[in-house]
């Protein structure tokens, strides 16, 4: 339909003018000046991104402002994440994640980006030979069970901590926190580290490996 209207539009424009040239060259200026007027101002919203914040009711945003704790975990990291080490954040993400409330960002996954020098697992997204581990470990963890099997795959991916993100919606995991580290912390193999505002780090100590091993 827009296509068809702008081939109609355009060849009606041609045609006026091309006729008001003939009667007088200036109209034929004029005529395009005020459909070039009126052309820009119909489509003003379109450019401005007004008729989509219309439409889909999106809030104006001059930009997100990424809380300064993701940054302040990522240099906890640097001194205290052991080559060969990972982390495991929770909850999962599905390519995007949601804070609307917190920071007001809907969108793509950003942990990999802040934390991209060091390794982690934040979502099971990607389908490859580990997909079905990472979803059993996620899948564990949204039903707090945090067993035998648990801890196996936490050895398994070689996780060091947990990275509790208490500013995502996704799953309404923001309000259920609380709950999900109390239950966490009754397996003596997780202590809590630190917490920076809403995120919470969770150390993995396992308790299979020899004392001499453990402090690794």
């Amino acid at each position: 339909v827009v296509m068809t209207y702008s081939i109609l539009a355009s060849v009606s424009i041609n045609s006026i003018y091309r006729y008001l040239s003939n009667k007088k060259h200036k109209y034929g200026y004029y005529f395009l000046i005020f459909s070039t007027f009126i052309i820009l101002v119909s489509s003003y919203p379109l450019v401005t991104g007004g008729y989509i914040q219309s439409v889909y009711s999106i809030t104006k945003s001059g930009g997100y402002i990424i809380p300064k704790t993701y940054y302040e975990i990522e240099e906890y990291f640097v001194d205290n994440l052991p080559p060969g080490k990972r982390f495991l954040k929770i909850p999962k993400s599905e390519g995007y994640i949601s804070t609307l409330h917190a920071w007001n960002y809907y969108g793509a996954n950003i942990t990999p980006f802040i934390f991209s020098q060091h390794s982690n697992i934040s979502s099971n997204h990607i389908k490859n030979s580990s997909y079905t581990l990472v979803d059993t470990l996620y899948r564990k963890a949204a039903r707090n069970e945090f067993d035998k099997e648990f801890e196996m795959l936490l050895r398994m991916f070689n996780v060091k901590y947990l990275l509790l993100d208490g500013y995502i919606e996704n799953e309404r995991f923001d309000a259920i926190v609380p709950t999900f580290i109390n239950q966490l912390l009754q397996n003596g193999s997780f202590r809590p580290v630190k917490s920076f505002d809403k995120l919470y780090l969770i150390e993995y100590i396992d308790n299979s490996l020899p004392e001499h091993i453990k402090a690794y």
